[in-house]
């Protein structure tokens, strides 16, 4: 009996390494695919992000203790909107033409954004360590540039240590290497064993306009794995080991009923939990688990055993619900990215977006719209004469006509806002223009309002034309 539990424990011990490590090994593959997602999702705002962080990493100094980025983005909103006006982040103005103040202000939000990204990834997949690598394939040298553990500046204590590089041997690192070169996802993994503990480590690369921009890293631990697989393995031998005495038990006192009825009942309690997944069973068994003997003691760890598995799978079933929320919240976010929190229309980011899907429809001959162009008046002299609180009403007023024409519109700057009209609906401009002048007009001569409530706009329209037109900017 002792030499079948030592080899049961034996089997069951590298068959569940293997189950364990391969479920592992997938998390930190979904992790990295997830967190590529997210990159190439933003791949243009992050390359400036990139290119921003290995020319000036020494000249940021981010605080290390922050816990949110929102902050961070409403700085560089409200230092960007102060000087450059009417302008659109990556439409008429990049990071490179910006002064560096609002630049190191962009940077701190971009790069508490991706950290705290990357954080929660982390948090969420149950992984010791995730990160983000530069690589110089001439030097073999690799930069952390968003480090999931974050290091204190010896330098400038209570900042983030930015630019931390490490030499990687091109031999001992060969998939990381090879990942790289090849701008492939490996299949194999490279495992360490550091003062971060025994891990594997998984590379995905991201690829930016065919450009390996660098290495999305995750980890899992193997000693945790180890023991899970150990843990898991005693529990198995402990309840065969009760099992094989019972069965022994059994044989010496075949005839005493007694035993032979409450081994029925362990059997058909199984079966029925088998069938049925229903915790209750265990109360039913612990019903016969009267006494000390040994098949009172097997049926009472059967219970035990099942009433732990039911908080096993509430456990799996919680991890499944945090993933969907952290889902929600990336998915809210990206959607905040393109709501202005003024008014409610599309931001300048919506914008961009839009005019791109219309300028790949230019470039393939399927482009059909007309485009109004919204300025609004008076606006300075709202805010002079009666506070920035009456400009943003004044503001909201403006848009909210806009919006009563059922389309989609966007605030492209301060006081200027964009309108599309597509395919059939193209035709329709000069009418839509003509019925919001007629509101604009009659609200702005009407004395009974607060001069804050008599909106007044500056409308144009143009249409898309084949034969001039060869991009948005251009209509």
């Amino acid at each position: 009996s002792i030499v079948m539990i030592v080899a049961s424990g034996i089997v069951s011990y590298f068959q569940q390494t293997r189950t364990y490590t391969d479920h592992s090994q997938k998390t930190i593959r979904s992790a990295g695919s997830y967190l590529e997602s997210l990159i190439l999702a933003n791949s243009e705002e992050f390359s400036e992000y990139q290119k921003y962080y290995i020319e000036h990493y020494n000249d940021v100094h981010i605080p290390i203790d922050f816990d949110e980025y929102i902050s961070a983005k409403q700085v560089f909103v409200e230092l960007f909107s102060e000087r450059y006006p009417g302008k659109m982040l990556g439409e008429n103005i990049s990071v490179e033409d910006m002064d560096e103040e609002t630049q190191q202000a962009w940077f701190t939000y971009m790069h508490e954004y991706w950290l705290l990204t990357f954080e929660a990834a982390r948090e969420v997949f149950e992984m010791p360590y995730s990160y983000y690598l530069v690589m110089d394939d001439e030097t073999y040298t690799v930069m952390y540039m968003i480090d999931g553990e974050r290091i204190e500046s010896e330098e400038y204590p209570g900042t983030i240590y930015l630019g931390d590089s490490h030499y990687n041997d091109p031999v001992e690192n060969e998939v990381e290497w090879l990942t790289y070169a090849t701008g492939q996802k490996q299949d194999a993994f490279r495992e360490w064993n550091n003062e971060w503990g025994h891990t594997y480590a998984y590379y995905v690369p991201v690829v930016i306009n065919g450009v390996v921009m660098g290495l999305i890293g995750t980890e899992v631990s193997l000693d945790s794995v180890n023991k899970a697989v150990l843990s898991n393995t005693i529990q198995e031998a402990v309840i065969l080991g009760g099992i094989l005495v019972i069965f022994l038990f059994i044989m010496l006192l075949i005839l005493h009923k007694l035993y032979i009825s409450k081994v029925r009942a362990l059997v058909d309690g199984v079966q029925e939990y088998t069938q049925t997944k229903d915790v209750s069973v265990a109360e039913k068994l612990r019903k016969n688990a009267k006494g000390n003997s040994e098949v009172a003691i097997a049926i009472e760890n059967t219970a035990l055993m099942m009433e732990e598995l039911e908080d096993h799978m509430n456990e799996i079933a919680r991890k499944e619900s945090e993933l969907s929320k952290t889902r929600e919240y990336a998915s809210d976010i990206s959607r905040r990215m393109y709501v202005d929190p003024l008014t409610g229309v599309g931001s300048a980011a919506a914008y961009g977006k839009k005019a791109g899907e219309l300028n790949y429809k230019i470039d393939h001959g399927e482009a059909v719209f007309s485009l109004i162009m919204l300025d609004v008046n008076n606006l300075k002299y709202v805010n002079d004469t009666y506070g920035h609180d009456r400009g943003n009403e004044y503001i909201k007023g403006c848009c909210q006509i806009m919006k009563d024409t059922g389309r989609q519109i966007y605030r492209v700057g301060g006081d200027e806002f964009v309108m599309f009209l597509e395919d059939e609906e193209s035709q329709k401009a000069q009418e839509v223009v003509d019925s919001m002048k007629s509101v604009y007009k009659v609200r702005a001569i009407d004395q009974t309002l607060q001069p804050w409530e008599r909106y007044s706009t500056a409308i144009g329209f143009a249409e898309y034309s084949a034969e001039l037109d060869y991009s948005v900017a251009d209509v």
